[in-house]
């Protein structure tokens, strides 16, 4: 009976299919994501928001320098001459 039983589960287990980790290097590598890998698409996700926050804030200061620069664009006097 144990033989059967172990025999069972050996085959069920060969059964179950194998999926490797999701990681953001091989993301796009995956054509479908199983359930398993909630876990590891909620920390990639965790990942992308941090790293989108600072690009976000690199932005908004890229934004602010160049707002400046206008500002003190539109304050100097121009050497040109307008006739």
């Amino acid at each position: 009976m144990k033989e059967a039983l172990a025999t069972h589960a050996d085959y069920h287990r060969s059964l179950e299919p194998k999926f490797n980790k999701v990681t953001l290097e091989d993301l796009d590598k995956h054509d479908e994501l199983p359930f398993s890998s909630i876990e590891d698409i909620a920390k990639l996700i965790d990942q992308l928001s941090a790293e989108m926050g600072g690009r976000r804030q690199k932005d908004k200061n890229a934004e602010l320098k160049v707002l400046e620069l206008q500002s003190r664009m539109l304050k100097s006097k121009s050497p040109l001459k307008y006739t």
